[in-house]
């Protein structure tokens, strides 16, 4: 019985590391991702079409 809680407990441990570290990176990856596509995907059509429409709009009713 020895033999086997300790096979038990080392098969938990396992599982329990495997899931905390798969979710710890399944969460950075998210937030890294996340973060940084949401930086570049609204920076840069943020300051593309703010910019771009700003200057068109600005240029041509000015002009």
């Amino acid at each position: 019985s020895l033999i086997t809680n300790y096979i038990k407990s080392l098969i938990t441990d396992y599982i329990k590391s495997f899931i905390t570290g798969y979710i710890k990176l399944f969460i950075t990856d998210y937030i890294v991702i996340h973060n940084g596509l949401y930086k570049v995907i609204h920076n840069g059509l943020y300051k593309v079409i703010h910019n771009g429409l700003y200057k068109v709009i600005h240029n041509g009713l000015y002009k």
